[in-house]
């Protein structure tokens, strides 16, 4: 399903929810202010907003995991676009994790950003994204039970 965002050039841009693969806060330098990264399969978008109000957006379409950074910011995976998670072996990052990108969220323009850093350990990371996945109800779900509901006698 689309989903209709505001650009940092105040542009209306449409993103496949199912494609999401990762919501953060932009942070970096040569990020524009008070955005959000929409970071989804062939690419991404600033997204004017605040991780709370994008994912918002989303919450309903597809099962976000909140998780950290390494850093500690936080940051919203798609559950469903993380094929498993790993050990971070790399220097001070050492016993923290790295989510990896499954094959149909691949992002083949920029390689780095098939895996993830976070500061959970393997295990957190993990039970969070599994528990993100069961309990995730999509919207054609919650109308499908609500109209049931309706139906039965008082």
């Amino acid at each position: 399903m689309l989903v209709k965002l505001t650009d940092d050039r105040g542009k209306s841009r449409s993103v496949e929810s199912d494609m999401v693969v990762q919501l953060r806060e932009a942070e970096f330098a040569d990020e524009p202010q008070n955005t959000v990264l929409v970071d989804y399969a062939a690419g991404g978008l600033f997204a004017q907003g605040n991780l709370d109000s994008i994912s918002t957006q989303f919450a309903s379409l597809i099962p976000l995991a909140t998780l950290h950074q390494s850093g500690g910011n936080p940051i919203k995976l798609n559950a469903n676009a993380i094929k498993g998670v790993i050990e971070n072996n790399i220097g001070s990052y050492k016993g923290n994790s790295l989510a990896v990108v499954d094959a149909d969220h691949k992002n083949t323009n920029v390689p780095s950003r098939n895996w993830i850093p976070m500061r959970e350990t393997v295990e957190e990371a993990t039970e969070i994204l599994k528990e993100s996945r069961s309990s995730f109800q999509p919207v054609a779900r919650i109308a499908r039970n609500a109209r049931n509901r309706a139906r039965l006698p008082a």
